[in-house]
Parts: C-alpha cells; structure tokens; sequence
C-alpha cells in the first residue's frame, strides 16, 4: 500500500534526478564520439611503452644517481582520435642519452636499502597546455614550476618536494633547499629503508600540483627487495 511517506520520496527522487542527469550527461557530451574499445594494446614497459630508466651506480658509490628531464610532448593515444595529445612529463637522461618522452615515462625501479639520488632537469614551456586557474593560492606564479614528491617514500624533510619548494628553469620557491648551482635543477635523495612496495614520484608544486599530475608529471617508483 502506498503511504504519504512512500509518495514524498518517490517525488523526491524524480525532482533529483531530474536535476541530476543533465549534469551527469553533460560530460560525456563533450567526449569524442565512435572511439573503439580495446584498440590499442597496453603499453608494458620499455621504449614503446613505459621506459624504465636506468642509473647510473659510480658516481655516488652505494647510490643508484638518475638524471630526469621535465620537458613537452606529444604522443597518439589512440588511432580514433584527430591526432597526439599534448604532454608534460619525465624522461630519462642519467647516461647521456636523448630524452624518450612517454606518457609515464622514467619509471624507477629501487632496491630495498639502497638510495636513490634524484636530478629533475625543468626543461618545461612558459605556457602549461591546461587552463590555470589564477585564484589558487601560488597558481598565480609560474606556470612550468615543478618539485618532486616520492608519494609514499620514507624520506628526509629535505628531499619531501614540498610545496613551496618549487623550482622553474629561472627561479624558484622560498623554501629550495635542492639546488646544483645551475638554474632550473634540484636533487633529491631517497633512502629506501622500508619494506618493498610500489610508490610513484610526482609534481608537488603549490597551485598547480593537480594540474601537473594530470599532464603527465608522474610515474611509478617501485622498491624491491631479496626476495
């Protein structure tokens, strides 16, 4: 049997959803049509897919040193779209190699108890290829500022990326502690003493971290040990 109370929120239901779909099939408005399903294979790793960088081990005897660029890119996602998709992203540049710019690319592979010591390289465009939104708290600096966050690394509070720390190819925040000497570097220092897990590394920069994130700035980290 119907209530009154069963009839209020059956036409409470249909007020919210009637409110709610036009929202919810707005986006999927926007999306491109005729996009195939399962087209393109999965990347894997190595130099079509994800690169995996590679360290260099005498320069810092015990460590495992990575040089990594920060640059633009572009590279076709899938065959139904119009063409490549624009990219902020890692590369891989420890042994003097040319930067093979993917899409996640400059995954890490570290070593229980052996640290990692991280050059990030910001070779980024003035002009980020997402719209930026100014009335965020630091997102009305620089638009290529960068730091390095090991999200879920147990590291020192110098080598955390935090917000503030940023640096551009020019300048930097008020609180850099990494620099080399040379504008537009910063190292960082992982040690590793935890347990064997997947982490990644991405932009921590204040105001525009999210964006960054989205473009591309980040990767997978993952410590192995013995076993």
């Amino acid at each position: 049997m119907s209530t009154r109370r069963t009839f209020l929120k059956m036409a409470a239901m249909a007020s919210s959803s009637a409110i709610l779909l036009p929202r919810l099939a707005w986006p999927f408005a926007q999306s491109p049509t005729r996009i195939r399903k399962f087209a393109v294979p999965l990347q894997g790793l190595g130099a079509n897919g994800i690169p995996v960088a590679s360290p260099d081990t005498t320069t810092f005897p015990g460590e495992d040193y990575y040089q990594i660029r920060v640059g633009e890119f572009t590279q076709m996602m899938h065959p139904d779209l119009p063409g490549p998709t624009k990219f902020w992203g890692y590369a891989d540049v420890t042994n003097g190699q040319a930067p093979n710019h993917r899409y996640l690319g400059g995954l890490i592979v570290a070593q229980q108890n052996r640290p990692v010591r991280l050059k990030a390289i910001n070779n980024l465009p003035s002009v980020h290829p997402l719209p930026v939104d100014t009335t965020i708290m630091g997102a009305e600096l620089e638009q290529n500022r960068i730091c390095v966050h090991l999200h879920g690394g147990l590291v020192p509070w110098t080598s955390d990326g935090g917000p503030f720390s940023w640096f551009s190819p020019t300048s930097n925040g008020v609180s850099f502690m990494n620099g080399t000497g040379v504008p537009g570097e910063a190292v960082y220092r992982y040690p590793n003493n935890q347990s064997a897990r997947m982490v990644w590394y991405h932009d921590h920069a204040i105001g525009i971290t999210r964006l960054n994130a989205y473009a591309g700035i980040a990767t997978g980290y993952i410590i192995r040990d013995d076993f």
